[in-house]
């Protein structure tokens, strides 16, 4: 009996060891190589909403450690269309030092999420962790987020939307959209 529950706590070292043995690798992602974060934030695939970009805010912390990159993106209606709405997008990036480290900030997120009483839902996509929460739904105020991991960087995209009605699906759409991409535009750089 003794032999075999030494076995069996050799076996499971192994299999953490190796399922974590990535974890101080440092990722794809490279701070530095981030000079203007806002212009990596893609909005197109809010298009079909028919707004108008008006101020593109950068409020990140590259020095910070780990690195934050923030931008606040407002956007509003055009006065002609005769319906008020204002969109504001905030996409907040953090550059972990490890993977291990990236893995542990996405998971305190969701925990987080959970904690304030919030469905967190998977989303299915091709990065390596996302997951959608919807934050407020009102007839005046939506406000969705997703939570993104793709190798060490860690980060949210938020979506305020006011003035118009967003289903939750068209949101998750839009987050996963500019938040994959930009994700993916800072891991390339």
């Amino acid at each position: 009996m003794g032999i075999v529950a030494v076995l069996l706590a050799v076996l499971g070292i192994v299999i953490v060891w190796t399922s974590q043995s990535d974890s101080n690798e440092p990722g794809d992602v490279a701070a530095d190589s981030v000079n203007d974060f806002c212009s990596l934030v893609d909005v197109s695939s809010l298009s079909d909403l028919a707004l108008v970009e008006d101020e593109r805010v950068d409020n990140g912390a590259p020095d910070a450690t780990p690195p934050r990159f923030i931008c606040e993106i407002t956007l509003m209606s055009d006065e002609e269309t005769g319906n008020y709405t204002v969109v504001t997008l905030i996409v907040d990036v953090r550059v972990e030092a490890s993977l291990g480290a990236a893995r542990e900030a996405y998971a305190g997120a969701i925990d987080f999420e959970e904690s304030e009483g919030r469905s967190v839902s998977e989303t299915g996509t091709t990065g390596d962790e996302a997951a959608f929460v919807t934050v407020a739904q009102t007839d005046e105020t939506q406000q969705y987020r997703v939570h993104l991991r793709d190798s060490n960087a860690v980060g949210f995209v938020s979506l305020v939307v006011s003035g118009a009605v967003m289903e939750a699906d068209d949101a998750r759409h839009v987050l996963i959209t500019v938040g994959q991409g930009t994700l993916a535009v800072m891991g390339s750089e």
